[in-house]
């Protein structure tokens, strides 16, 4: 679990990330760090230390499990150890 100080509200926030998506982050190098804000719904794809933005238009309102068996599909990763860190559909959305 990560502690936080919220962006936006300068609140207390959490967050929490199960599975393998810390360890293979930390593997791709020592930190990211992502700034600005896109006008349309993105995904990161990190690989072999390349940063790739996907179009997520096709993602909204997906629960995790069908978002990581789409996101998985389409990058042809289907039995891989691909980690898909996402929301679910039930976060807002701004």
């Amino acid at each position: 679990m990560r502690g936080n100080q919220g962006c936006l509200t300068n609140g207390g926030a959490s967050s929490q990330a199960n599975g393998y998506f810390g360890a293979y982050l930390r593997l791709q190098g020592d930190g990211i760090i992502i700034q600005g804000v896109s006008e349309d719904w993105i995904y990161l794809y990190i690989h072999d230390g390349i940063v790739e933005f996907k179009d997520a238009k096709h993602l909204i309102l997906k629960d995790t499990i069908e978002t990581e068996t789409i996101v998985k599909t389409e990058l042809d990763k289907i039995g891989s150890n691909l980690s898909v860190y996402s929301i679910a559909r039930q976060a807002k959305i701004w």
